[in-house]
């Protein structure tokens, strides 16, 4: 279900769509046994398929200087102190309402 409105940022019941499923599955395929520490740390994984895919298919449009540059060398993890994380949300954001 998507709400648009120009003034806020896109809503949609299905923005994850299967790619917390799939890094999860990723992880799980990592090794035979796992800890509750290990548990812990996919919890709090921050990696982006998303981003992966994305860049995947529009990162040879992007220029290698400035923040363009920044998200083509970006390792793809979302943290909360990433510029490229960061200007990637922008970036998505703004395909999808240019698509959608």
């Amino acid at each position: 279900y998507l709400f648009q409105d120009p003034d806020k940022p896109i809503s949609t019941t299905f923005s994850a769509l299967n790619y917390r499923y799939d890094r999860v599955a990723q992880l799980l395929a990592t090794k035979e046994k796992f800890t509750a520490d290990d548990f812990k740390k996919f919890q709090s994984d921050t990696h982006s398929l998303r981003t992966d895919m994305v860049l995947g298919r529009i990162g040879h449009l992007l220029s290698d200087q400035g923040i363009e540059g920044e998200l083509k060398k970006w390792d793809m993890f979302a943290t909360l102190d990433s510029k490229p994380a960061a200007f990637f949300k922008i970036l998505h954001r703004h395909l999808a309402r240019n698509i959608l």
